[in-house]
């Protein structure tokens, strides 16, 4: 069944409020390999982005969020919350009776500046993401980030799976 899984493409939907070239662009960077199809969504008022993530959420196995949703204010999608905000949000939601059916890996991409500024001294969201990434790496990094990403959501699928049976989620006897 795991090989089953590594050889279908798994989508992921990356949140930003960067141009849609800027975005299309780390989008690009992440899915050299093909192991992974990345779209890329704007932020929107708190609530209303957080419903359609619950309607949508059989169109992808992961999210990627920007650091800073509320950078761009410009359009009638826009945030006034950053990352961290959402990611608690959403994982808040895992355990809803009207929120998402299944458990999935959450990254966060930004600037190193971002990253240093807003996001590492604040301690208590960092168990809210499943790994970092930084937007300055994803050129020379990307098809290293692109694997983790997959690593994540396989093992994602296979907990969810097998739940509690650690032999078999570990490939032991």
């Amino acid at each position: 069944n795991q090989k089953k899984l590594r050889n279908m493409k798994y989508k992921v939907l990356y949140i930003d409020d960067e141009t849609t070239e800027r975005s299309q662009t780390y989008a690009d960077g992440l899915s050299t390999l093909g192991k992974i199809e990345i779209s890329i969504k704007k932020p929107t008022d708190y609530e209303k982005l957080l419903s359609e993530l619950i309607e949508g959420q059989g169109s992808f196995n992961a999210l990627i969020l920007d650091l800073k949703l509320d950078g761009n204010r410009r359009g009638d999608r826009t945030a006034t919350y950053a990352a961290p905000s959402l990611a608690s949000g959403l994982r808040s939601k895992f355990f809803n009776d009207d929120g998402f059916t299944h458990e999935f890996p959450i990254f966060l991409i930004s600037s190193n500046e971002n990253i240093k500024k807003y996001f590492e001294p604040d301690t208590s969201s960092h168990d809210l993401f499943d790994y970092t990434f930084t937007k300055t790496n994803v050129g020379n990094k990307g098809v290293h980030y692109e694997q983790l990403i997959e690593s994540f959501i396989v093992a994602y699928q296979t907990i969810q799976e097998d739940k509690t049976n650690f032999p078999k989620i570990l490939g032991i006897e």
